[in-house]
């Protein structure tokens, strides 16, 4: 998804949320932070990157 179209921010969401159900909470953000860069307005990425933020912690 993301080769034929790098501004997909709800892929980048996908791969935020995939990343996350395996315990790979770097990775998923990453894609978060990326789809916020993208549409800073974002609620999924806003609401999400504090909370893995907290887990990261």
């Amino acid at each position: 998804m993301l080769i034929e179209n790098p501004k997909d921010v709800n892929a980048r969401l996908a791969l935020a949320h995939a990343y996350s159900e395996v315990g790979k909470l770097n990775k998923a953000l990453t894609y978060l932070e990326a789809a916020l860069e993208l549409d800073p307005t974002n609620k999924t990425a806003l609401e999400n990157i504090p909370q893995i933020k907290r887990h990261l912690n």
